[in-house]
């Protein structure tokens, strides 16, 4: 067993990881020149978007894409994925026509007036999501942890050097927005141009009706719990973004943009490589009915020994250097990121076991958590607009983050540490 995590654990993850942090590192590259070709109050506007289309990717595969590593057949993960693709053009069709009804007032609703009709991208942002997604997981559960950094690459590469072309071409209104879109498109391409995978698609492709009513029913905690947890927290995180925008100006959330950018990328690159493989591994080993605290109580200890002198540099160096690399237009990022920084800090820590209550179906109670972190920093938040003070606003937020992150882990451990009991 020490073999076995010492080499195809490592291994796997270290592919997964080099891929990500290329791609994270060419787009947060690219950041110095992007925000002197583009205003805080464009890239807040941007935020915006972006955080109306997260809330609506969460929903556009009910969550079935997380079970597609765990079946033992072969077919009934390819039964989950029709399941995805199917539910996620069914919803874009219902939010295109939701478009098409209310464009103005969704506009108006949001003050995203300047957007016009880039507003009839979203529908088919949500069917690349979400094929993204479901491909993700497949290749992950075949063990192809190449075609999912090849996915991440794509994404970021295309992403990031639209970003600057349009915006040397002065298209700033829509540059961000376009690359955006145009970063979703090639990492979809990326899975299945100049790589054999026609076994998969044929796969996909054969499966019957009787199969999907089957796995839907099988995995129905994915949409009746996980969806709603997905959903509470994606929206709790764009609360900042929404209230902020509304009460204190797009400008305000161009800065928070940029800190959470800086402090939560390069956290979420790494969390993101470590969780698709433990992900991957724990599963398996829960499957085998062989411990995992080991692995569990390893990587804590790892993350909190590299995080700890990371978070106190990043604390003490982040003006000077935000200042150097962003413009002196970018200063209030630094403050805002060291605000952040223990939070960011908890959520690397319990991200990486997100999936740990999955395992152990105890969906009901991650919702009920979920719920009340969610209803937690929002309360949280409107402290500080009661007192009309953005600084009161924020620090209330991340405090509150911080705790439940926390708390989050401790129950996390428990159920790792119940499961070795019961083994």
């Amino acid at each position: 067993m020490k073999a076995l995590f010492s080499s195809e654990l490592k291994r796997n993850a270290f592919r997964l990881l080099s891929a990500n942090v290329l791609s994270q590192f060419i787009g947060l590259a690219v950041y110095p020149v992007v925000t002197r070709l583009y205003s805080p109050e464009e890239f807040g506007l941007f935020n915006i978007f972006t955080t109306l289309c997260g809330i609506l990717f969460v929903l556009s595969t009910a969550r079935y894409e997380y079970a597609i590593v765990l079946p033992r057949s072969t077919k009934d993960a390819a039964a989950l994925v029709r399941l995805c693709m199917r539910i996620a053009f069914l919803f874009s069709l219902i939010l295109l026509l939701l478009i098409i009804v209310f464009h103005t007032q969704i506009l108006a609703l949001f003050h995203m007036e300047s957007l016009g009709i880039l507003l009839y991208l979203v529908p088919l942002l949500v069917v690349l999501n979400a094929a993204g997604l479901t491909c993700m997981y497949w290749f992950n559960r075949l063990k192809k942890f190449n075609l999912v950094g090849r996915y991440w690459m794509s994404q970021n590469i295309v992403n990031s050097s639209l970003k600057v072309v349009l915006g040397a071409m002065k298209y700033t209104g829509s540059g961000l927005i376009y690359s955006y879109f145009a970063g979703f498109l090639a990492a979809v391409c990326s899975f299945f141009l100049f790589v054999n995978n026609e076994k998969s698609i044929r796969l996909w492709i054969s499966v019957r009706q009787e199969q999907i009513r089957k796995v839907a029913k099988v995995y129905q905690n994915y949409p009746k719990y996980n969806l709603l947890h997905a959903l509470t927290n994606i929206v709790s995180t764009g609360f900042p973004i929404l209230i902020f925008g509304h009460f204190f100006g797009n400008e305000i959330v161009g800065y928070y943009g940029l800190a959470f950018l800086i402090g939560f990328r390069p956290i979420n690159l790494v969390t993101t490589s470590l969780y698709q493989v433990l992900y991957q591994k724990i599963s398996d080993l829960c499957n085998k009915r062989q411990p995992v605290y080991s692995l569990f109580k390893r990587f804590c200890i790892q993350a909190t020994g590299v995080l700890l002198p990371s978070f106190i540099l990043i604390y003490f160096i982040s003006t000077p250097v935000i200042r150097y690399l962003f413009g002196a237009d970018w200063i209030e990022a630094a403050s805002i990121l060291k605000i952040l920084l223990p939070w960011l800090g908890a959520c690397f820590i319990s991200g990486i076991f997100e999936f740990i209550p999955f395992l152990f179906s105890r969906q009901r109670k991650a919702l009920s958590i979920e719920i009340c972190y969610a209803l937690s920093r929002l309360s949280a938040i409107f402290i500080g607009v009661y007192m009309n003070d953005f600084y009161i606003s924020l620090m209330a937020y991340a405090s509150i983050s911080f705790f439940f992150k926390v708390y989050q882990w401790v129950w996390y451990r428990k159920l790792v540490r119940s499961y070795e009991r019961s083994r």
